[in-house]
């Protein structure tokens, strides 16, 4: 329906919202490369327009989930140079953030974070953000600080938190926890995630980490049984 439209009209004043459309039916179809061409014809047909933001959205989001960090953080970063909508800023500078962190980009990854607080301190996926920035700052080995940070998490904020992210966010608080030295607490968290049927390599690394623990406490049993 969208292709007869475009084909039939050109020159219609809907013609930017039809190849939008038309973008996001493929997406639902799985049709992800002609859905990619979809949305740069958006972008190169009305850069400045009302579906620009969201065209690039569903870009960076693509592009994410093919494993390209390098494509999406461009894009991430032209969308949140076009002030997009409140709601689709914050999903921005989270996968912003998210996608500094699989670059190692850390300091890029914390300013992220930072600046979703920064504006949207009450929204109900701060938490996340907290969450992103606390795990920037402990791969930059400021685990005090990230500590810190960690327990400004109460249960309900943890809560809403996706799984996949809370179990990584207890791995780097377990991590920060053994490099201050407060082993007993490191322990049980990697325990934690040990016990996790769904934590999958994060239970193997907690299981090496605990085992280190053990190995220094000298309670060789032990961590020969991990």
């Amino acid at each position: 329906a969208f292709d007869a439209l475009l084909k039939s009209y050109p020159r219609s004043v809907h013609h930017l919202q039809a190849m939008f459309e038309r973008g996001q039916s493929l997406l639902e179809m799985k049709n992800t490369q002609v859905a990619v061409a979809a949305f740069e014809a958006v972008l190169a047909d009305g850069a400045d327009s009302r579906f620009a933001p969201y065209a690039l959205n569903h870009l960076a989001t693509i592009a994410i989930s093919a494993g390209r960090p390098d494509e999406a953080a461009d894009r991430l970063e032209k969308l949140l140079a076009a002030k997009p909508p409140k709601e689709v800023e914050e999903a921005a500078l989270l996968n912003l953030g998210s996608t500094r962190i699989a670059q190692q980009e850390f300091d890029s990854a914390e300013k992220a974070f930072k600046r979703f607080l920064s504006k949207h301190e009450d929204s109900p996926r701060a938490g996340e953000a907290l969450t992103g920035l606390a795990i920037s700052i402990s791969r930059q080995d400021r685990c005090d600080e990230a500590l810190g940070i960690f327990d400004r998490l109460d249960e309900s904020a943890r809560a809403k938190i996706d799984p996949a992210l809370r179990r990584s966010a207890a791995y780097e608080r377990a991590w920060c926890l053994k490099s201050t030295d407060k082993q007993d607490e490191a322990s049980m968290l990697l325990r934690t995630l040990i016990d996790d049927a769904q934590a999958g390599d994060l239970a193997d690394r907690a299981a090496l980490e605990l085992a280190d623990i053990h190995f220094a406490a000298k309670k060789f049993q032990d961590a020969a049984s991990l």
